[in-house]
This record gives C-alpha cells, sequence and structure tokens, in this order.
C-alpha cells in the first residue's frame, strides 16, 4: 500500500510521463500535414453524413473524385468501419463531425 506522498509522486511520474509522450513540432516534423489531413477527412466526412456523393464531394473541395474516393478509404481503415454510413455513424457518435 503506497502512503500519501509515495501516491503524490507516482502521479507525477505519469503525469510526465503522459507529458512527454505527447508529439511536438520538434518531435513529430509533420505535424501540419496531419492537420491538414484530419481536417480533409473531417470535412469529406461531414459532405458523406449530408448525402453527398464522391463526385458532388470533389467539386465542393475543388479536388478530383480520385482525391476523395483516397480519402474515404483512408476514413473508412481509421475508423474501422464497412461502409461510409458506418464511417459517419461512428464519427458522430466520437464527435469527429457535426451536423
Amino acid at each position: 500500500m503506497l502512503n500519501a506522498e509515495e501516491h503524490r509522486d507516482k502521479g507525477n511520474q505519469i503525469q510526465r510521463a503522459d507529458r512527454d509522450a505527447i508529439p511536438t513540432r520538434r518531435s513529430f516534423p509533420h505535424a501540419a500535414r496531419y492537420r491538414q489531413e484530419y481536417r480533409a477527412n473531417a470535412e469529406v466526412l461531414r459532405l458523406i453524413a449530408t448525402g453527398n456523393a464522391n463526385k458532388e464531394i470533389g467539386s465542393k473541395l475543388s479536388v478530383g473524385e480520385d482525391t476523395v474516393k483516397r480519402h474515404v478509404t483512408n476514413i473508412l481503415g481509421k475508423l474501422d468501419a464497412n461502409r461510409r454510413t458506418h464511417a459517419v455513424t461512428i464519427a458522430l457518435k466520437r464527435g469527429i463531425i457535426e451536423l
């Protein structure tokens, strides 16, 4: 059993470990690209949720249909979803998108 001081020290060690594990710009050089890709995937998900087809999404985002398909494939993989509607359901439940 830990006494109060040992318990506090253990908690501080865990907090430091968590803080050190958070990627920074220096430790995660592709952070800007990651944020951009995340925003694009979230926007594609939002447009899927509002009933848009790949062609319509591409037109609204000024990208090609193949780019949209690539985003959809990435989204399905990241969310471990089987279909577009499944991905939207997961994203809504997790708070990734809002309608």
